[in-house]
């Protein structure tokens, strides 16, 4: 699971807890705006400011402060964020300054900033470091200034000790999981422990034997903000020594915290340094453990699984502004902004968005301008938007390449980690969320692909599904083109392929949300595409023909595409066309 430099701890009876090392105390661990302030000229102090993007820190940052990229701080290899090795993680701190006698003070982003703090005392220089209760928002309520330039940093010099012992696997967990030795803590939601929800998108559902619950958001004054990313001051001691004692800690028991990658995880490992604790971490947490079927784990009676949502809800693959907003920081996954053209990203996008344009994953082929690439080109488009074998993918942005961006994914076996965000960018500005104008560095992705061809089909294949019963055939056009009395538009007939239904595209959505399921339940079937029945979708050149092809996969449909729509059908003279509105219509 790990890299080979971590050395990964075997399974020996875990060491008793004992006091914070090296003369300082469990204080010295966190610091206050107050403290800081008297010492931002130190030379000796290095204040990190970390975070998945850059953006906030230009924005305005603590003077003299620098900073680190999370991404820095921990490898995608399986299961995906796993701490990297001592050589880098040393050459990544002594790169932005800090030596052997540093003193850090750590802020930024919620979901990261005790990633470092787990990462220096992986080196054995944790007790050096300290994070700043409430981060920058404490800060600037305590009237303190910002900054928006970057330091001169001199490269420092890190004698690192490496406490690979801080880091367990799965077969150190399985061979103490009933060691009462030993408390087991879950840093994720309750619905996450109990398992009663799929948002993580795992295996199997639910929590380890024997651990007990503590979500990371508890031990903030205001955690809803964490989520968002956002540091807030902690509980007061008193509170966060129950909060452990609840969750099995004390009576001398070793901590060992996990959670789904472990990044909530390094959070609560950071609290209990804080209490003075020397807990461990299981790195690999849940998305390490569920994929091995041979070890045990505490399920929901009826886990989700991803049922079907209620008749009021959004079609599926779809998600709301809130979901992203609480999974954004997950580094798991990749935000796409899919768009004909780049200006409107670059005029605004949700922070940490990548931007692609259609033209990057169409082709023209054969005289048909909207074609799949082969696909070790879309592999290695994919790649180098960050987009891995553990990635999940966040699509928006205009609602036709984003619909065009899905199929292409589906057709390369990737839709089972795919979601679409339900009303866009300009659903995600209605709730008062920030946006950015910063372009994020990307680290290329490592992607395994599986593709889907059976889901490409021509136009023979067509004419024979419009024999099948268990066939439907879908036009996304709008009436006038399915009728035939539109302009040609560089078609050389006008019309229909014959038997096919029509169902506008444009009516699957309001306002650029999808509409309810049961509104769009019943638009399918008026269009002939009853439950059972596999939807084949088709338009002019194959971009309208996605939309549908979206919705109906979210529906639950089997569904395939004539890529080549009627730009082929039509120059095919021995191909019979239609002309007229379907029996029925006026």
């Amino acid at each position: 699971m790990l890299t080979l430099a971590l050395m990964v701890l075997t399974a020996t009876s875990p060491k008793p807890v004992g006091p914070v090392p090296t003369g300082s105390t469990a204080a010295d661990l966190l610091v206050s705006p107050a403290w800081l302030a008297t010492r931002t000229r130190d030379p000796g102090v290095v204040v990190l400011h970390v975070a998945r993007n850059r953006a906030d820190y230009d924005k305005g940052h603590i003077p003299g402060a620098r900073f680190l990229p999370a991404q820095s701080l921990w490898t995608t290899a399986p299961p995906g964020v796993e701490l990297p090795s001592v050589a880098h993680l040393d050459s990544v701190f002594e790169s932005v300054g800090v030596g052997n006698r540093s003193r850090v003070i750590l802020y930024g982003e919620a979901w990261s900033t005790p990633r470092a703090f787990l990462s220096l005392d992986y080196l054995g220089v944790g007790d050096q470091a300290a994070l700043l209760d409430g981060g920058l928002a404490a800060w600037q309520a305590a009237g303190h200034p910002v900054s928006t330039e970057a330091p001169t940093v001199a490269r420092g010099r890190l004698d690192p000790k490496p406490r690979t012992d801080l880091v367990v696997d799965a077969d150190w967990v399985a061979a103490h999981l009933d060691d009462p030795k030993v408390a087991f803590i879950d840093g994720r939601s309750p619905e996450e422990y109990a398992g009663t929800t799929d948002a993580e998108r795992m295996p199997r559902y639910g929590h380890l034997p024997n651990a007990r619950n503590l979500p990371w958001t508890e031990t903030y004054s205001n955690g809803p903000a964490a989520l968002e990313g956002i540091q807030s001051t902690f509980v007061d001691r008193n509170r966060l020594t129950t909060l452990f004692a609840d969750a099995g800690a004390g009576n001398g028991r070793q901590i060992v915290t996990y959670c789904t990658v472990g990044l909530r995880a390094s959070h609560l490992y950071f609290m209990a340094r804080l209490l003075g604790h020397r807990p461990r971490i299981y790195d690999g947490s849940m998305r390490d453990w569920t994929p091995r079927a041979s070890l045990p784990l505490i399920e929901s009676p009826t886990p989700p699984k991803s049922p079907p949502p209620a008749a009021s809800e959004p079609a599926g693959f779809f998600v709301e502004p809130e979901w992203l907003a609480q999974h954004r920081s997950d580094p798991a996954v990749v935000l796409i902004h899919a768009d004909r053209n780049r200006a409107s990203y670059d005029s605004a996008h949700i922070a940490g968005a990548r931007f692609v344009a259609l033209s990057q994953y169409v082709t023209e082929r054969d005289g048909l301008p909207t074609e799949l690439p082969p696909t070790a080109t879309l592999d290695s488009l994919l790649e180098g938007l960050g987009v891995s074998d553990n990635s999940r993918l966040v699509l928006y942005g205009e609602t036709l390449p984003v619909a065009r961006l899905f199929f292409t994914l589906d057709y390369l076996g990737l839709a089972d980690r795919v979601v679409v965000l339900n009303g866009g960018l300009t659903a995600w500005r209605e709730g008062g969320r920030p946006v950015t104008t910063d372009v994020p560095a990307v680290v290329p992705g490592r992607l395994t692909i599986t593709p889907r061809p059976d889901l490409v089909v021509d136009a023979a294949w067509v004419g024979r599904a419009l024999n099948r019963a268990d066939h439907v055939v879908l036009d996304a056009r709008n009436a006038e083109e399915y009728a035939g009395t539109a302009p040609a538009d560089g078609l050389p007939r006008v019309g229909h392929v014959p038997g096919a239904r029509h169902l506008d595209w444009t009516t699957l959505f309001t306002n650029g949300r999808v509409k309810k399921r049961e509104a769009l339940e019943g638009l399918f079937t008026a269009a002939g595409a009853t439950p059972g029945r596999t939807v084949v979708t088709y338009c002019r050149v194959g971009t309208r023909a996605s939309a549908l092809y979206l919705v109906a996969r979210s529906l639950g449909f089997a569904a395939r595409m004539y890529d080549g729509s009627m730009a082929d059908w039509s120059k095919r003279t021995e191909l019979p066309i239609a002309t007229g509105p379907e029996p029925g219509q006026p």
